[in-house]
């Protein structure tokens, strides 16, 4: 893969950042960036990171709320999402999802004792 950057002359070349199946390049750098001061995460629909947070969390402790997420549950209250990301650490872990429904923060998230759901953050998707 070429280097993306030319420093002998401090200025940042097109050079290919996406191939399709035939090796072409399809989009340079400049193509995928996004400016600071854009309100979009160049992805479609609400994106949302929701923190799990339990004292010695377990990878199925994660899995049921992931199932539970995904499947929705009242209408309004829990809508279903789809889950995009997910990072794990001793005590928490931190979930991307998608989807335009509710989500509601709170302890024992979706039945499962003991673990707490906050919202962290939102990003709106792209905009016409």
């Amino acid at each position: 893969m070429a280097d993306l950057k030319d420093l002998s002359n401090n200025t940042v070349t097109a050079k290919y950042a996406t191939y399709d199946n035939a090796g072409s390049g399809v989009a340079t750098v400049g193509a995928n960036k996004i400016d600071a001061n854009g309100d979009t995460n160049g992805i479609a629909g609400l994106t949302r990171v929701i923190k799990l947070a339990k004292s010695n969390i377990t990878d199925a402790e994660i899995q049921s709320v992931l199932d539970a997420l995904q499947a929705g549950g009242v209408k309004g209250t829990d809508d279903a999402v789809v889950v995009v990301g997910l990072e794990k650490d001793t005590n928490d872990a931190m979930v991307a999802v998608q989807g335009t429904g509710v989500l509601t923060p709170g302890s024992n998230y979706r039945g499962v004792t003991g673990v707490t759901m906050t919202l962290e953050s939102s990003f709106a998707g792209l905009k016409a």
